[in-house]
């Protein structure tokens, strides 16, 4: 499964028809729309696995290739302004305790140019296979309302693969009351409970296939050498003087070489707790899946970029990437066909492939980032 394009447009801001490869590194001046891509793309997935309140005002068309087959998703929203002040990627514009006044006014979908799907709500009409349906809910999308028809799952299962990379992670969590056979079945069954937060998920892979846990302490050990040891822990067990009452926690804990003892969660310096998170994220990520990192350089070291973008193009075969970056280091280690160069004209963001620059397409050994930041269409991001 692919991300192939998309064409969107919410609030003042419209996207023009973007491509996507397997690996895709957004790049671009500040404030070109870099990090609005990125929304839009979560955007898409959240009006389509929930309702039309989590974008009111939006339109787009979308185009995914699932085992061989192009499906195009067309859709439109009600428009409510006073929920259109922000485009941000972790709130998806409006909260969920809102009245959900907000429609779908049109919604289609297309399997290689075959309609399947046709809703227009000034019609009060929504047909599947040419078929009239009984009275749905406008708030829902096809997707949502469908998604157990056998033409309609392979698009509600390529929404719930848009991952997007924790800007934030966390140390800590509560124990959750989970069934041990939900996260021990198989590891690929792991992998596909995405509503598990991933510090559960950890956990149950370090406990339950500890060979792959290691896999990922020794990545860790790579990038920082004078680590020994990773783990995931009871906060009773290991630090039970910071904890007070019934309560306990699964907390990640590091061991240095030549320090006695384990460092707990608040220790952890930022970069190092992003990069074992982001690790888990690659581990667990299941096959298929389209992962959205938005500043992959946030909150890391120079010392981890370079290897980290070298996992990202060894998933890059099993996953798909769609990346922004400003740092020169994560720009050199992405290969520079697989650049997208973001330009934005007024309200109009635009992309253009690395290829079609034509200050990149040289012999010359000077550095393609320098290249990239000194040419006419980088420097004229916006306009």
């Amino acid at each position: 499964m692919i991300l192939f394009s998309v064409e969107a447009s919410f609030g003042s801001l419209h996207l023009q028809k973007t491509h996507f490869k397997q690996l895709t590194l957004l790049v671009g001046v500040s404030g070109v729309g870099k990090t609005k891509i990125i929304s839009f793309l979560h955007l898409v997935r959240a009006v389509g696995l929930n309702h039309a309140k989590k974008a009111p005002g939006m339109k787009w068309k979308t185009v995914f290739n699932i085992d061989g087959k192009k499906y195009l998703w067309e859709g439109k929203t009600s428009s409510d302004k006073k929920n259109q002040q922000y485009l941000e990627i972790q709130s998806a514009s409006v909260k969920d305790n809102q009245k959900n006044d907000e429609i779908f006014l049109e919604e289609s979908i297309k399997i290689d140019g075959e309609a399947i799907v046709f809703r227009d709500h000034s019609k009060e009409l929504f047909e599947y296979k040419g078929a009239a349906l009984p009275k749905l809910k406008w708030s829902e999308s096809a997707i949502t309302l469908l998604a157990e028809e056998t033409e309609i799952a392979p698009l509600h299962q390529a929404l719930q693969n848009i991952l997007v990379s924790d800007r934030d992670p966390t140390w800590y969590m509560e124990h959750p009351r989970l069934e041990d056979d939900l996260l021990s079945e198989s590891f690929v069954a792991l992998q596909s409970k995405k509503s598990v937060p991933l510090l559960v998920r950890a956990k149950a892979l370090q406990d339950y296939f500890p060979d792959r846990f290691s896999e990922i302490v020794r990545d860790y050990i790579d990038i920082f050498p004078y680590v020994e040891d990773v783990k995931i822990v009871s906060a009773k067990e290991y630090f039970p003087q910071n904890i007070v009452g019934p309560v306990d926690l699964w907390i990640v804990v590091i061991k240095e070489k030549d320090v006695a003892e384990w460092i707990d969660g608040p220790s952890i310096s930022d970069g190092m707790l992003r990069t074992l998170y982001f690790l888990l994220e690659l581990y667990l990520a299941p096959k298929g899946s389209i992962f959205l990192v938005d500043e992959f350089e946030n909150n890391l070291g120079i010392n981890c970029l370079p290897q980290l973008a070298k996992m990202i193009i060894e998933r890059a075969g099993d996953l798909q990437f769609v990346l922004t970056s400003h740092h020169p280091y994560v720009i050199n280690n992405i290969p520079w066909t697989n650049w997208k160069l973001v330009t934005r004209s007024g309200n109009d963001i635009s992309t253009v492939d690395a290829e079609d620059v034509p200050a990149l397409q040289t012999k010359s050994t000077i550095d393609r980032f320098y290249l990239l930041i000194n040419s006419d269409a980088y420097k004229e991001g916006v306009r």
